[in-house]
């Protein structure tokens, strides 16, 4: 029983971590599309444009921590150079 025990709690520990992550990774994009509704709000292009790279940075960690095997959310030509 102690060995179930222990992938028990392991596999606890391991759902834990992830749920953790997504919520992390789900408040980073909510954050970085506050920021570029506001520069775009106030006609910043390069805080929009940076603010955009970083809700899809934390929406491709979103997709790591539910495991997904689609492909990649960031489009080609934008994002980080």
């Amino acid at each position: 029983m102690e060995a179930g025990g222990s992938m028990d709690r392991y596999l606890s520990e391991a759902g834990w971590r992830r749920e953790h992550q997504l919520r992390n990774e789900v408040s980073r994009v909510c954050i970085a599309l506050g920021l570029a509704r506001g520069a775009l709000a106030s006609g910043d292009q390069s805080t929009l444009e940076e603010m955009l790279a970083e809700a899809e940075d934390a929406a491709e960690g979103c997709r790591e921590a539910l495991g997904s095997q689609s492909a990649p959310l960031r489009r080609p030509g934008v994002g980080h150079a």
